[in-house]
Formats: C-alpha cells, structure tokens, sequence
C-alpha cells in the first residue's frame, strides 16, 4: 500500500535565474557623499497567489559589494501584497553608498591645493605684480579645467549639486584674489607713499600710523577677508554632510544599545532559569501512593 503524505508535510524547492536589467533614480546633490535608494520587485504573474506566496527571507548577495564606484549593502525585504492584483509582490530594497576615498584624492585635494597657491600669491611682494597675476591666472584656468572634467563625468541633472557649489566657491576666490591684487596695484599708485620696502618695517609706534596704505590693506585681505570666507565657506559646505554622518552614527548607537540590552535579558532569563532548574534537581523526590 502506498504512503500519501499531506501537501503541508511536503516541501518543495524550486531554484530559477533571473537576468534582467532595472533602473534606479539616483539623487546626486551630495555627490561625493551620496547614499542612493534602490529596490527591485519580483511578482509571479502566471500563478494566483492563493498557490504560490512569497515568503518573506532575507537577501544573500553573492557578488561583489565593493564595486567601482558604489558599495551594495543594506538589504531588506518587504511584502508588497496588492488585494487588487491575484499574484503575490515581493520588494527587495538595497543602498548603494559611494566610494568618495578616491574623489577626495582626485578632486577635493587638487582643488584645494590650486586654492592654496593662489591665496599664497597674496604674500609675494608688492613689487612683483605680474608674478602675483601670472601664478594667480594659471591656477584659475587650471581649476576651470578641472571643473569642466568632473562636470562632464556627472550625469546631467536639473538642480545644482554640492559639487558645483564647491567648485563656484574656489573659481569666485580665486577671482576675487585677482581682483585684490589689480585693487591692491591701483591703491599703490594713487598711495602718497611710493618708499615701498619701507613700509611695515617699522617697531616704533609712533611711525606705524604712516606704513603705506596698500599694505595695511594687503594685510587686512590676506589675515581677516580670505581666511573668514575658506573657513566660512567650509563649515556650510560639511555641515550637510556631518548631520548626516551623526544621524547615522547615532541610530548605530541606538540599535547597539537595543542589542546590548536583549542580550542582558537574554542572559539574566537563562541565569533565572538554571536557578530553577538547579533548585528542582535538589529537592528531594516526593513519592505519592
């Protein structure tokens, strides 16, 4: 006689490939430190969900998580079940955070660098006017270049991103370091005072009043205008960024603290439990007649 066994006894693996191709919208106002929102849904439309469900499991990523530019992690599951449609919907969300360790290399030091030698121009000597505009020029051209590089890398959106921003900031310095230097030139000229190695090089308090007016203004530009607008200019720009990176390390916290916390009880449930178990096997047998 045969054995029949009921269908719940039964279980039944089915193992398929899929290979299709989908789109994800990506945001990329925080570029380089973007952290894009993916999904994907999977549906099977030839079978009514009243004999096939899907189960609700976790996602094993068999490939590779760092990719060129991306890192693939953060994947969660979620049932989709739509009462008007007779198939089941299952939704697999993933993120895709961006690998900026080679973009800092690439785009924040060269441009901070170029930055850096065009507000150096500012202590070259009064005297050498076409050095200050050379070296000033050339670093402005050179980050315009870099500019339009990284510009044409990006896909191309309706918004300005943060690395526009960025890049607008260290071309309006440098042109306003130009600016300062043609202003600076100028004041020379129209100055009373024409002695200019002079200038400055006096201790006595009583000579200080009469140092040549372009260099208390190169003075003033140099130590007070420019470093207020780097350091200004840089506390906006990272702010975004480190409210981001807080919250984040913030609900780290929050779950390790949950965790902690579970495993606490977990462990004084087990200690209560060996208590009582350790307690029964002591007492004596009691017989009953």
């Amino acid at each position: 006689m045969d054995t029949v066994y009921k269908g719940s006894s039964v279980r039944i693996r089915l193992d398929m490939l899929f290979l299709d191709k989908f789109i994800c919208n990506l945001n990329v106002f925080h570029y380089p430190f973007d952290k894009q929102n993916c999904s994907v849904s999977f549906a099977f439309t030839s079978v009514h969900k009243k004999f096939v469900t899907f189960k609700k499991e976790n996602v094993e990523f068999t490939g590779e998580a760092a990719l060129n530019n991306y890192i693939v992690g953060d994947f969660e599951v979620k049932r989709m079940d739509d009462p008007t449609k007779p198939f089941g919907i299952i939704k697999v969300e993933f993120t895709l955070k961006r690998r900026f360790d080679r973009i800092v290399l690439e785009l924040f030091l060269p441009s901070f660098m170029l930055v850096a030698i065009g507000y150096a121009t500012l202590f070259i000597k009064l005297s050498l006017l076409q050095v200050r505009l050379t070296v000033s020029l050339t670093t402005l051209l050179v980050l315009y270049t870099l500019s339009n590089q990284i510009s044409k890398s990006l896909p191309s959106t309706s918004y300005i991103k943060l690395i526009d921003c960025w890049f607008f900031y260290c071309l309006f310095l440098l042109f306003l370091v130009i600016i300062f230097h043609v202003f600076i030139e100028r004041l020379e000229e129209t100055s009373a005072s024409k002695v200019i190695p002079l200038c400055g090089k006096s201790n006595d308090p009583k000579t200080r009043p009469n140092m040549c007016k372009s260099e208390r203004v190169l003075n003033i530009v140099r130590l007070i205008v420019v470093p207020i607008l780097i350091i200004g200019f840089n506390v906006v720009f990272w702010c975004e960024d480190l409210e981001l990176c807080l919250e984040k390390f913030m609900s780290r916290g929050k779950s390790l603290r949950y965790n902690a916390l579970e495993g606490l009880r977990l462990f004084e449930f087990c200690q209560r439990q060996n208590a009582y178990l350790s307690e029964s096997y002591s007492r004596p047998p009691t017989h009953t007649l």
